[in-house]
Formats: C-alpha cells, structure tokens, sequence
C-alpha cells in the first residue's frame, strides 16, 4: 500500500485498523475538503448528499420545481426582501445620522445594497417617513 496519500483517498483508521477509502468531494464553507468518507459508489459522503435520491413521486417533483430556490439557500422573494432590508437599514442609520439623534452613529461601511440612495439632508429624511408611511398603511 502507498503510504502517499492523494487529495481523493485518505487512511481511515478502524477498530480493526487502517484501509484506504474515497474521501467525501464536498467542501466546508472555509474552502477545506470534508473529512468523512465517501459513500459506496458515490462522490459525496450521506451528510452532503450521497444518499439523496431526489423526488420521487409526482408531487414531490413538482413541489421541487416551484420551490424556485436560490443556490438552495434562500427562495427569490427572501433575496429581494434582504435586499429591500438592507436599503432600509441603511437609510434608516443615514436618517438618524442627520437628525444629529446619535451623536457616535457612523456611516455604514461595506457594499451598498442594490436600490440605495444615501440620505444626506432634511428633505431626503422627509421623503424617506413618507414611503414608510405609505408602506405601513398599504
């Protein structure tokens, strides 16, 4: 046996000693290789998918295609929602800014959210109460 081990194998060590096996193909979400072995004839280990089969019946299919899923994390309407979130976070902490009512409130720094608008004086504030207002009523 090499005792050079490959990115795709790895020793695993049993009750009754060392055998070489497939390691699982998923990565962490720090970028490493997951450490688990991986599932007879299979890429991935049954934590990532080795033994999903996907939907079977009629049903379960179709629930499948309308789920629109994003990368599997978020459907489409949670994205836009995080997205309007954010812009309003951001306004929110301009607004405050410029009302001078929290004398250490900074600027948000980072990435702006798609749609933002910095708010910097008096008439942008008041515009910003009004489509809340508006969004409250409706």
């Amino acid at each position: 046996m090499d005792t050079k081990l490959s990115t795709k194998k790895e020793r695993l060590i049993l009750v009754f000693g060392q055998t070489l096996v497939k390691r699982c193909q998923a990565s962490s979400r720090r970028g490493e290789q997951c450490r688990k072995a991986a599932m007879q004839n299979k890429a991935v280990c049954r934590n990532h998918g080795g033994r999903s089969t996907g939907a079977k019946s009629e049903a379960g299919k179709q629930r499948s295609r309308e789920a629109n899923l994003h990368h599997g994390q978020r459907s489409v309407q949670g994205t836009l929602r995080a997205r309007e979130d954010g812009v309003r976070i951001r306004q929110l902490t301009d607004a405050v800014r410029v009302l001078g009512l929290g004398a250490n409130v900074k600027r948000v720094r980072g990435k702006w959210p798609e749609g933002y608008k910095p708010i910097e004086d008096m008439e942008a504030v008041k515009d910003l109460v009004q489509k809340l207002r508006i969004r409250r009523e409706a």
